[in-house]
């Protein structure tokens, strides 16, 4: 995975304090940068000149004020190195160096430093220029300038013996040096100081900016969340008004397909009564011979009411039934819809079993819906079965019926399950088998509208239709009606 994408899948927060990161850490290394490669060399010559200063002086005094050449010279001029050392705290140690005539050598007169005898340099090499060489060491004690400053005799001399006075400009003469230590601590200290103020400025910095920024991203973060779910409530209500349009064009159509059935029964009901009419009246003609006229009249006659029946049937789906409820037993509905679907059952070879609890007592509700609903879906396991034949006829042909008492919410069930054998549903179908006018069928084989009914009836009562299935080899439903009354 590149950086792009872990950046893109970092939140905002986190993108915030990077972005504070990559911003304050160049500032607050600038800042450090500077304060140890600008601040404190700086500094650092500011505290040499303190100390090359020092020296000049007491090196000009020594020569102003002929001090080598008196007799308590040590005492003059250690006198004049304390009054330096008490002006300038950052000079460690003063050191006074004459040349003696005899050995021409650098020797000590006067200095700074009286309980360490060891430590003070009685002999010193030869100076003619001003030489600062920086003790920058692991040791605080030892960090500082050691400077050296050469003392020279010179200057503008009067001369009297001659008939004119002439002045004499006398050719410098080294009279020996002056050492001045110089520390170097306050440097260090002042360095670290900064330093110090640095990391901490830019620590409160960080953690002021992350407390604002976090409050301010707390904020974007609620509104953020607001709109997502303002956006969500939008889709949902959206969705229930597409539903809503949906239920309502499904009502249309029910309507629609209400009157046409009615419409169509009305209109082959009138010539089928005309039929029966002058069928009876044929019948009494040929009452007297008989024989085989007699006979052929009675199959119409059989025939005619099949039909009339099947359009009553259809006057009946559309006439809204009693809707008296009553104790209904559910082993005498489930046996009268397999006698209804008998034939059915003989012509294609399907097996029936049953699986009644017997402890199921009588359950309250219309008896027609409960019909209707178990006549539909046995139907359907039918035609599933009937379908299968075709492309596996060798398969086992059963269709299962269950009956049970169960306990959901401490609420007694009735539980009916019908399973068969037949061709299954497919997993990407089975959502969608409850919506109205669905079907798996074949083109003029079904109207979609079975289970969609069914459930419609079985949510009346308050209970719940589902369905499960294995395409190619099986398929279940299942309702539970609950006991007792529904208001």
């Amino acid at each position: 995975m590149n950086l792009q994408s872990r950046l893109r899948k970092m939140d905002l927060r986190a993108k915030m304090s990077l972005a504070i990161i990559a911003v304050l850490v160049p500032v607050f290394s600038l800042l450090a940068f500077s304060a140890h490669f600008i601040v404190r060399p700086t500094l650092l010559r500011e505290i040499e000149q303190i100390g090359v200063s020092a020296g000049k002086t007491l090196a000009s005094e020594i020569v102003a004020q002929k001090l080598f050449q008196k007799a308590n010279r040590e005492k003059a001029i250690e006198s004049r190195v304390r009054e330096f050392l008490y002006t300038q705290p950052n000079i460690r140690r003063m050191e006074v160096f004459a040349k003696d005539p005899a050995s021409s050598k650098n020797l000590l007169v006067a200095s700074s430093i009286e309980e360490d005898p060891e430590d003070v340099r009685f002999e010193a090499p030869e100076v003619t220029a001003i030489h600062s060489e920086l003790h920058d060491g692991n040791d605080i004690t030892e960090r500082g300038w050691d400077i050296w400053v050469p003392i020279y005799s010179g200057g503008i001399s009067l001369d009297s013996t001659s008939s004119r006075r002439e002045v004499k400009v006398l050719e410098p003469k080294p009279l020996g040096s002056v050492r001045v230590v110089v520390s170097i601590a306050l440097v260090s200290r002042l360095a670290r100081l900064v330093s110090n103020l640095s990391i901490l400025g830019g620590g409160i910095c960080v953690v002021l900016l992350y407390f604002l920024l976090n409050a301010a991203l707390r904020k974007t973060i609620e509104n953020d969340r607001k709109l997502r779910e303002a956006e969500r409530k939008n889709v949902a209500l959206s969705e229930q008004l597409h539903e809503a349009e949906r239920s309502l064009l499904n009502l249309e159509k029910f309507a629609v397909m209400g009157q046409l059935t009615a419409s169509f029964a009305h209109e082959v009901g009138t010539p089928l009564n005309a039929i029966g009419g002058h069928l009876a009246l044929l019948k009494e003609e040929v009452a007297p011979s008989g024989g085989s006229s007699r006979d052929r009249i009675g199959i119409i006659e059989g025939q005619l009411a099949k039909i009339a029946g099947i359009v009553r049937g259809f006057l009946q789906s559309t006439s809204k039934p009693a809707s008296q409820k009553q104790l209904v037993d559910p082993y005498r509905i489930i046996e009268k819809t397999l006698s209804i679907v008998r034939p059915r059952l003989e012509l294609l070879g399907v097996r029936v079993e049953r699986e009644f609890d017997r402890n199921l007592g009588p359950i309250r509700m219309v008896p027609v819906d409960l019909e209707q609903v178990l006549l539909n879906l046995v139907n359907n396991s039918l035609d599933s079965i009937r379908t299968k034949i075709t492309w596996a006829p060798k398969q086992e042909r059963k269709l299962t019926l269950r009956a049970e008492l169960t306990e959901t919410g401490g609420r007694e069930h009735l539980k009916l399950r019908i399973r068969d054998t037949g061709e299954g549903i497919r997993p990407e179908d089975i959502e969608r088998v409850f919506q109205p006018f669905f079907t798996t069928k074949g083109p003029g084989e079904g109207t979609g509208l079975g289970l969609a009914i069914c459930r419609d009836v079985i949510r009346k009562y308050d209970g719940h239709l589902t369905l499960d299935s294995k395409a190619g080899e099986w398929t279940e439903v299942s309702l539970e009606l609950p006991y007792g009354e529904v208001t």
